[in-house]
This record gives structure tokens, C-alpha cells and sequence, in this order.
């Protein structure tokens, strides 16, 4: 039996790893926030930034003080027309739109975009991992995927994160060691 036209897309690598570690009970939820963290850092890092993102903030710095934000508008438009197949680009772009209408100015409101867009990424990801649990084993387990990748999404810092990306920075990476000994278990 098919699912028909209603089958989901493949997760990229670092949401099937964010979502292996939101099902393994030994993993903390520090640890399940981390890989949130990677997964959101690397899809800022392959859609985002570049040339997409030097237009954005060069768009926010040249037009800081004028009087009319529909200039603004106009450019991110343009922006916008250049990311496509890029989900989260559009949606800073998208979310830029927001907080220049909302007459936000300066590196303030590149923040506030990048923050309302990496919220928007993670709640969706989240969506696509329980869905992808829910459908991989119905009855098992169903709700400890659910409750721990809710909690983990509701508990993250995106603000830090996107100050960072502001600044041109990323996230750096410090995966988790593999446990291999017996003093190495689940912290307690």
C-alpha cells in the first residue's frame, strides 16, 4: 500500500541526527539540544550564508536611515526571487520583511529576522522528526520522541544563536564524545 503523493522528503543528515538523539533515553537533553544547535547552525550555514546573506545585512546597513521602508521591501523581493530551494533563506527573508514593517531598523532587527526564522525552521524540523517516529514505529515509544523534541525546541536560546550569525560567526561545533566506557554512562 502507498502513501501516495503524501510521503515525506528525506531529512537531511543533521536532523536524522538531532532526531536519533532525541529517541535514545541514554542521550541528556543537553545533549538533544546540541544536536538542535548543529542541525539549525549547518542549515544556516548551506543556505544562508554567503551571498544571501551579505545582500540582507547590506540591505539593513544602507537603508538604516532612510524614511521609506518600502525601498527595503523592494530589495528583499529581489532577495527573495534568488533562494529558491533555499527553505530557510526564504524564510529570513520572509521574516526581515516582518520586522522591517514593523519599523525595526539597524543590526537590532537582523537579529530579531534571523531569531524568528531559526524558531520557525526548528518547530518545523521537529514536526517532520515526530511525524517521521510517529510513522517508523506507531505504537513504540511515541510519546518520549515527541516530549523531548518539543521540550527541546521550546527550550532553546535562538536569540544567541542568532546574534552570532549576525556577526558573521558560527556555531562551533563540539560533538559529543562516543561513550565507550563504563564510567562513561548516563549522567545521573
Amino acid at each position: 500500500m502507498s502513501d501516495g503523493p503524501h510521503v515525506s522528503l528525506n531529512m537531511p543528515y543533521n536532523w536524522k541526527r538531532y532526531a536519533k538523539l532525541a529517541y535514545n533515553p541514554a542521550c541528556s537533553i543537553g545533549e538533544v539540544l546540541q544536536g538542535l544547535e548543529e542541525a539549525l547552525n549547518r542549515d544556516f550555514q548551506n543556505e544562508v550564508s554567503g551571498p544571501i546573506f551579505e545582500k540582507i545585512s547590506s540591505i539593513n546597513d544602507n537603508y538604516g536611515t532612510q524614511l521609506f521602508d518600502c525601498v527595503r521591501i523592494d530589495e528583499l523581493d529581489k532577495i527573495q526571487n534568488k533562494t529558491r530551494g533555499k527553505a530557510l533563506a526564504r524564510l529570513v527573508v520572509n521574516c526581515m520583511k516582518e520586522v522591517v514593517m514593523l519599523g525595526q531598523r539597524g543590526n537590532d532587527a537582523l537579529v530579531n529576522a534571523i531569531e524568528n526564522a531559526l524558531q520557525e525552521r526548528a518547530v518545523r524540523g521537529a514536526r517532520q522528526v515526530i511525524e517521521h517516529y510517529q510513522r517508523l514505529y506507531p505504537e513504540r515509544n511515541r510519546g518520549r520522541i515527541s516530549n523531548r523534541v518539543n521540550q527541546t525546541v521550546k527550550t532553546l536560546n535562538y536569540r544567541r544563536i542568532a546574534q552570532l550569525f549576525a556577526q558573521g560567526n558560527k556555531l562551533v561545533g563540539n560533538r559529543s564524545i562516543k561513550k565507550i566506557g563504563l564510567d562513561d554512562g548516563v549522567e545521573l
